[in-house]
């Protein structure tokens, strides 16, 4: 893999976060477009009706990226995960408050 290239991404979710599905339809829809293959956490799969999630656990060894769709909360829980494998993070706010 070229240094910096992104070929897979990991995406979590905050379950409740108002429209989540489209949200998430929409970025998996711009990663295909970018031939960036989408791993789905548990929790996202099962709101999209898919049965192919992976625990979040897992997701760092499995990716380039992670891109989390939440609040702080969301992101603090993967930002731990993803710094043990050395795995960049893309936040993005869906929630009122942020840092």
């Amino acid at each position: 893999m070229e240094k910096n290239q992104i070929r897979t991404a990991g995406v979590v979710i905050k379950p409740h976060a108002p429209n989540i599905e489209e949200v998430l339809r929409g970025l998996m829809r711009g990663l295909e477009d970018r031939h960036i293959a989408c791993l789905l956490e548990d929790v996202a799969a099962r709101k999209l009706s898919l049965k192919d999630g992976i625990p979040r656990e897992e997701l760092p060894e499995k990716v380039d990226l992670m891109i989390v769709l939440g609040g702080d909360g969301t992101l603090l829980s993967v930002a731990h995960l993803a710094a043990q494998r050395d795995v960049p993070v893309l936040g993005v706010n869906l929630g009122g408050w942020a840092f």
